[in-house]
């Protein structure tokens, strides 16, 4: 699995999602293994950080603006899961309290 992040105002990040969901329903087998979450950065000003899991590089082509990172740069706590299995969450994160 690989993991990539980008920085939204508001729900800009919403076309990545439905992007990222056409991708898990077309590779089935792989489903769970696309996963999107949400750290919110600054709330004033709506910024959030969205961190993409996939299970393959080429998936990323389909996601401009966003920078691979190593799965030590994820964030241990998050505010919201966009897409993603309650069991692949659990290995990764935990919900901001």
């Amino acid at each position: 699995m690989i993991w990539a992040t980008r920085r939204f105002a508001a729900a800009d990040y919403a076309p990545y999602q439905d992007r990222l969901g056409e991708l898990m329903w077309a590779n089935a087998p792989l489903h769970g293994q696309f996963m999107m979450a949400s750290v919110e950065t600054d709330r004033e000003r709506g910024m959030s950080d969205i961190y993409l899991g996939l299970p393959a590089s080429a998936f990323l082509a389909q996601f401009d603006g966003f920078r691979i990172i190593p799965e030590e740069e994820l964030p241990k706590e998050i505010d919201t899961l966009l897409i993603g299995t309650v069991s692949e969450f659990k290995s990764h994160f935990r919900f901001r309290d």
